[in-house]
């Protein structure tokens, strides 16, 4: 057999591998395998197919993952998720807005609350039927918050909410995230309760995380 390598400079490379015991070959032709899939992996920052990873830097900066279920759409957040039905049937929404917080002293796990009371006031008032479900202490990827879990009427349609106010622990900061759920039974969410942790929503909110850092795990 002929080969590429000059004579006195030894064996090439595909005759050392043949010397090599099977096993030996079989386990290098394994690794090569899995270094490729790293690579792809690293490639793709570990996306699956049908997902889509967002940075958005402005008005500050944040990443998520959503499915193809989702369209991003123009609104007033800083991003605007929105899954509907062919038929044009509001399914569910997911939106993160900027929150600033007013001047205050000590931890802002004094304040959210407070916050908290008035943001329910303005959902009262905007929706028709509406009943607070539950509220309190929250953490979203180790970002600690508050949180009102809501339901309110459509239409002859219901609809659950989660608002979560989240700022991460520092004293004195006052700018935060604002996360928006929104989903109805078509969606697969029995109750209020279980909107974020069932369907295609729960995606995005539990691959939510401040800065430029993105959850590779996929979400608890």
């Amino acid at each position: 057999m002929s080969t590429l390598v000059r004579p006195g400079l030894g064996p090439s490379g595909p005759d050392l591998l043949r010397r090599l015991p099977r096993a030996v070959r079989a386990a290098l032709a394994v690794g090569a395998l899995a270094l490729a899939g790293l690579v792809v992996w690293w490639a793709t920052l570990g996306a699956t197919a049908g997902e889509t990873w967002v940075v958005v830097e402005d008005p500050f900066t944040f990443n998520l993952t959503y499915g193809d279920e989702f369209e991003r759409v123009q609104g007033d957040g800083a991003l605007d998720l929105e899954r509907v039905r062919e038929d044009g049937l509001f399914v569910s929404s997911f939106a993160v807005r900027d929150l600033t917080l007013p001047p205050y002293e000590g931890n802002a796990a004094g304040v959210l609350p407070l916050l908290a009371t008035f943001h329910v006031r303005e959902l009262r008032e905007r929706f028709e039927g509406f009943e607070l479900v539950e509220e309190g202490r929250t953490r979203v990827n180790f970002v600690p918050g508050y949180e009102v879990v809501f339901q309110y009427d459509l239409g002859e349609r219901t609809v659950y909410g989660r608002d979560v106010f989240l700022v991460p622990e520092v004293p004195g900061l006052r700018a935060g995230a604002q996360l928006e759920l929104r989903a109805t039974p078509t969606s697969g969410t029995p109750n209020a309760e279980s909107i974020g942790d069932v369907g295609a929503i729960r995606l995005p909110f539990r691959s939510f995380r401040l800065g430029t850092e993105r959850m590779t795990e996929p979400p608890e």
